[in-house]
């Protein structure tokens, strides 16, 4: 049959670069956001620490290409509201 094997070749990995100051928007409390990210997506969803001196996070994403698309349009809203809370004071 056509088990989990069949579509495992199909995953792909995708690097984004984030600003440091959008990883707590990502995270979320307690990392509830990116929790939501990987249940929704499906897709698993790794934060890198920052390299020294870089005002930069690498996030990686893995997964078929429906499910990083997916997690990155997520955490592109969070970013977005993240953003736009942080401009209000």
């Amino acid at each position: 049959g056509a088990g989990a094997g069949a579509g495992a070749a199909n995953i792909s990995t995708v690097q984004l670069h984030v600003p440091s100051t959008s990883v707590g928007s990502i995270l979320g409390k307690g990392g509830a956001n990116i929790q939501q990210v990987r249940q929704f997506s499906g897709a698993r969803v790794k934060l890198h620490n920052s390299e020294e001196g870089s005002n930069e996070r690498t996030v990686e994403i893995a997964g078929t290409p429906e499910q990083i698309q997916v997690a990155q349009s997520i955490m592109q809203s969070f970013i977005a509201s993240g953003a736009q809370a942080s401009n209000m004071y």
